[in-house]
């Protein structure tokens, strides 16, 4: 029984020095990222007057460099394709927590689904797999249940997942991300031809199919910005499609009286334009930098108007 015992312990010695060997590992992977804004992020790098928050849109649509040089405030871009309101929320909070405040935020809403169910968009817990370095990103895996609290304190190596162990060296970024966040589209990628037919069907907004956990998250992020003091703007950039009224009406109503919400103009023909867009989703460089002076004048009025 003694000899069962002693193997027993050793077994477990082994483990738990051979489990610990793996921290190397853990510290290494947040380098092995390409993209390194949420590094930055958890890290308190990001101290900037304007932010952007909102998921592909946010990423292509809006030219941060162009609100830098015309605002006068330095801004990045903290869009992350395919997420959604919870990870805004989620972004928002690591922000003030790390660097404080920035004086704007910039919330792109995706026409039409962002309080809705969409398989394209969540929370980017798979961004959050190799940065487990940082307490942020393994707290949120826990509570999400991605990863188990007691076995997260114990062992390393449940820490870590697969895309961890990629030790190969990212390609460099260009100065557009590193400077700003931004990762625009090419200047003069067009829309395919299959996308071309835009379709003009009217689509009614249906509110009660809005997800409770993500109206309780778009007015938890309006309590943030309201208890920062952060001046927000809401914007619903173009797709290649027509802008949804009910939708903006009703985004309209959710957001707290008084926030500016800044959609499009779908009278103005360019916004139907194949050639400034990507794809029937996403504008193209030359799409994004037009949209912007729209999005620029709009916010100039408002800023000023506050004066």
């Amino acid at each position: 029984m003694l000899k069962l015992i002693r193997n027993c312990l050793l077994f477990v010695l082994v483990v738990f020095v051979t489990d610990k060997a793996f921290i190397l590992v853990k510290n290494t992977a947040p380098e092995m990222v390409q993209d390194k804004r949420l590094n930055d992020l958890f890290e308190g790098k990001i101290n900037k007057d304007l932010i952007i928050l909102g998921s592909s849109r946010g990423q292509a649509d809006i030219a941060t460099w162009m609100l830098e040089d015309s605002l006068g405030m330095s801004a990045f871009n903290l869009s992350f394709g395919g997420s959604d309101i919870e990870w805004h929320l989620f972004v928002l909070k690591c922000l003030l927590e790390k660097a404080g405040p920035p004086k704007v935020i910039i919330k792109v809403l995706d026409d039409s689904f962002e309080l809705t169910n969409a398989k394209v968009n969540g929370f980017r817990v798979d961004l959050l797999y190799p940065l487990v370095k940082y307490s942020e990103a393994l707290e949120q895996l826990i509570e999400r249940g991605e990863k188990n609290r007691l076995l997260s304190k114990l062992l390393i190596t449940h820490q870590l997942s697969k895309n961890a162990y990629d030790m190969r060296t990212p390609p460099a970024l260009n100065d557009t991300v590193l400077f700003y966040g931004a990762f625009p589209a090419p200047a003069h990628a067009q829309i395919k031809e299959k996308d071309k037919k835009i379709d003009n069907q009217i689509i009614i907004y249906d509110s009660s199919t809005e997800l409770p956990q993500k109206k309780r998250a778009f007015q938890q992020f309006q309590d943030v910005l309201r208890e920062n003091n952060i001046k927000v703007f809401y914007v619903i950039p173009p797709s290649y499609k027509p802008l949804n009224h009910k939708f903006t009406e009703r985004m309209r109503a959710v957001v707290i009286p008084g926030s500016p919400l800044f959609a499009y103009d779908d009278k103005d023909p360019n916004y139907s334009c194949d050639a400034f867009f990507h794809d029937p989703v996403h504008m193209n460089r030359t799409g994004a930098e037009y949209f912007t002076k729209d999005l620029i004048r709009f916010m100039k009025k408002s800023l000023t108007t506050e004066e």
